[in-house]
């Protein structure tokens, strides 16, 4: 077997191999956009994609994308490849269980800097190989807050077994509901806006700019969120995104990417507000995160959830009434990145990332 880059005389192989793991039962999606060059410059474009294909003669046997991220790191920007959305046919044919390791060798080759977010959690395939090669994991905290939601609450399966949430949730309606009141109580601290306004935009601008320029000294390490990367995560023709400025006296304090649905595997029929993304000055995260849980109490979310590592954001969360729930949303890091972003643990410790991040806003939140 050889690996090949993506070219559009194999992408009727490649969608042949996405048809058979359907009818298989594994209803997978992959990118199939053919590579092309990029324009030269000291870092590949922002969230430029080079896919790849696993051939055994002319099939397709397996599939990964490289997705180029800019970070910020300290005063140095770097391009880190999110090891993206690996697909083998050893999921649904042990003939070819190797390949995803081929895939992932023939990725650290090609690109030592690489990165992941999410995959399951640390116990799924694809994590348990990556840390059998040496790459490190830090988990991305999640954290939810119950608004309203009756016996439905009962629904949100994937915090039942969780050791400190699980025995409310699994409580009679009204006396779950009570519990999670009251956890929530003992952790919510009065939090004060002080004039802080909000507002709806289309599209990320100039306010995006400067409040990157004047904030983002407070991370560690961060994807970088100029108004320009901003566009291209979160762009405005995804409708289901909420973005929302956060501002007094005319200072932009921080933003964030809302989203309101249904995700009925995980929280049952209850409005899940999901808090994807958020940036800002960290003095004011109490502020910002505030005023993104009223924006979606008004817009009729039972549920709130979101995914968040720096210790500003945890503790506006808490602070904000939020509770700790049991997170499949890990930060995955290669052995080359680990050594570039020494000392990797204290650097993890300030560092920021959301649901944002990867390929989360196209995912489910976990």
């Amino acid at each position: 077997m050889r690996i090949v880059p993506l070219t559009e005389d194999l992408v009727p192989a490649l969608r042949a191999f996405l048809a058979r793991l359907t009818a298989a039962g594994r209803r997978e999606t992959f990118n199939s956009t053919p590579n092309t060059p990029w324009p030269e410059g000291p870092l590949p474009p922002p969230y430029a994609r080079q896919n790849y294909v696993v051939l055994q003669d002319d099939v397709v046997r397996g599939a990964y994308g490289l997705r180029y991220d800019h970070f910020q790191f300290g005063e140095r920007v770097l391009a880190l490849a999110n090891y993206a959305m690996p697909l083998s046919e050893g999921i649904i044919d042990r003939r070819f269980a190797l390949v995803g390791v081929l895939m992932l060798q023939d990725a650290m080759k090609r690109e030592p800097l690489l990165y992941g977010i999410g995959g399951g959690g640390t116990g799924g395939s694809s994590p348990r190989l990556v840390l059998r090669l040496k790459w490190q994991a830090h988990d991305i905290p999640f954290y939810f807050r119950l608004l309203r939601g009756g016996s439905a609450a009962g629904e949100i399966r994937a915090l039942r077994q969780h050791r400190r949430i699980g025995p409310a949730l699994r409580l009679p309606g009204g006396a779950m509901l009570a519990s999670l009141a009251l956890q929530a109580a003992a952790l919510r601290l009065p939090v004060f806006t002080r004039g802080a306004e909000t507002r709806v935009i289309d599209s990320f601008g100039p306010e995006a700019d400067e409040l990157w320029d004047a904030a983002r000294h407070g991370y560690a390490l961060l994807n970088v969120r100029a108004a320009s990367h901003l566009r291209l995560n979160f762009p405005a023709a995804s409708r289901s995104l909420t973005r929302l400025l956060v501002s007094r006296n005319g200072r932009t304090l921080g933003f964030a990417v809302l989203k309101v649905g249904v995700l009925q595997e995980h929280f049952g029929a209850l409005r899940v507000g999901t808090i994807v993304d958020l940036f800002g000055h960290v003095e004011e995260a109490d502020v910002v995160a505030k005023l993104a849980v009223e924006h979606l109490r008004t817009a009729g979310a039972g549920i709130l959830v979101t995914n968040q590592l720096h210790p500003a954001w945890r503790q506006a969360m808490v602070r904000n009434g939020f509770l700790p729930g049991p997170s499949q949303y890990p930060f995955f890091a290669s052995p080359a990145t680990v050594a570039l972003l020494a000392p990797f643990d204290g650097v993890m410790a300030r560092a920021h990332f959301t649901r944002g991040d990867g390929d989360g806003v196209r995912g489910e939140i976990s």
